[in-house]
């Protein structure tokens, strides 16, 4: 039954009236114009995770990482982990901003993957090196905030992860200070006041999305912090799937429960680990029907998409061989086929064609008495 609300909800708040006025140069209307609403890009960010390596690595699987990227997504969530392997490692850094440059050249939003990532694993050496002394380790801890910082604003990252995992990453605090995270948040937001800060962790929608210490734990955090005047600017709710797959109608109404802070959420790290593909390209069309259809829900990403570069192979939507799976033959079908607009509609008497239309970049072409004219528009709610 959720699948009909859901449906209905995509066509109410992902979708506009768009309306075309043909005139001629003397401002009359062209009736019988022939205006042609061919969509771009949607609004609605369709993402996945790129890795750290998608502009600087090379051979025929690099060339065709990229061709599959920029063929199947419009989004994209770009790594600077923080541990000494990660940003602390030059070669990794370089490649982290050489990932990020590609993704603003190719004209790709994306977010940020984390600023701070909280577990002791992570944490860089020099950072441990002040043990003891709280002061020096949070100040250690932000001046990584403010070199880091500058590159996403520099290479145009709509949002990032402030802090990653901060319900199992209670070793920094426990070294810094309980207001450590805060302090991260204020920090980066001073330096970029337009970039969108976000939370995000795991086991909120899997397991069935009862787990309720998971649950209470994330909604007191995220009370705590903005009762603290964090500047919090969105909820990532990762999705890291095994065979107990959740019941979408469940998922829908944990993103209710959260969007009572009305912040935009991301569903920021999405996999189903089976080797049912049936079973995994079914959850995958109603995971993201059921995301897409959440009007506090702005971005669906998953954590990678070849067989050659996952964590969970299995969890692939394009196999070692490039060959499709079925998952991502519901991921192209339901995104730029179902939820795509392509129309042709003629304009009436008053010289108005309209369609209904998704929201997203637009390229309208009029055509009328053997000459076509073309406009690049952005259709947006309002």
């Amino acid at each position: 039954p959720w699948r009909a609300a859901a449906k209905a909800r995509i066509r109410k708040i992902r979708m506009g009236n768009l309306s075309v006025m043909v005139t001629d140069a003397g401002g009359r209307p062209v009736p019988g114009a022939s205006v042609h609403f061919a969509m771009q890009k949607h609004r609605f960010r369709f993402g996945t995770f790129v890795g750290q390596n998608i502009a600087n690595s090379k051979g025929p699987d690099a060339d065709k990482t990229r061709e599959m990227f920029l063929k199947s997504f419009n989004f994209a969530t770009s790594p600077i982990y923080w541990g000494d392997w990660g940003w602390g490692n030059p070669d990794w850094r370089r490649n982290y901003i050489d990932s990020m440059a590609w993704l603003q050249a190719h004209g790709i939003a994306f977010r940020a993957h984390p600023i701070v990532y909280p577990n002791a694993d992570i944490t860089p050496s020099y950072v441990k090196a002040h043990i003891g002394d709280k002061a020096a380790v949070t100040k250690a801890v932000l001046d990584h905030v403010r070199e880091v910082v500058p590159y996403l604003v520099k290479y145009g990252a709509c949002c990032a992860d402030a802090v990653n995992e901060p319900r199992t990453g209670q070793y920094l605090p426990s070294i810094a200070g309980d207001d450590i995270f805060l302090k991260i948040y204020q920090t980066a937001h001073a330096l970029a006041p337009n970039l969108r800060l976000f939370i995000n962790d795991f086991g909120i929608i899997t397991g069935g999305g009862e787990n309720r210490t998971n649950l209470d734990y994330y909604h007191h955090w995220i009370d705590d912090m903005l009762a603290k005047g964090a500047p919090l600017g969105g909820i990532g709710i990762q999705g890291h799937f095994g065979a107990d797959l959740t019941d979408p109608a469940r998922v829908i109404a944990v993103l209710d429960d959260f969007s009572k802070y009305n912040l935009p959420i991301q569903i920021t790290e999405f996999d189903v680990d089976t080797t049912d593909e049936a079973a995994q390209a079914d959850y995958t069309r109603d995971m993201l029907t059921a995301v897409f259809s959440h009007p506090a829900a702005d971005a669906f990403v998953i954590w990678g998409f070849w067989e050659g570069d996952h964590w969970k192979p299995n969890a692939a939507m394009l196999r070692r061989d490039w060959s499709e799976k079925p998952n991502y033959k519901v991921w192209m079908k339901l995104i730029y086929h179902d939820w795509w607009t392509d129309e042709t509609k003629p304009a009436v008497a008053d010289g108005m064609a309209a369609a209904r239309a998704f929201y997203g970049d637009y390229k309208i072409t009029v055509t009328a008495n053997g000459k076509s004219v073309e406009r690049d528009i952005n259709f947006a709610p309002g």
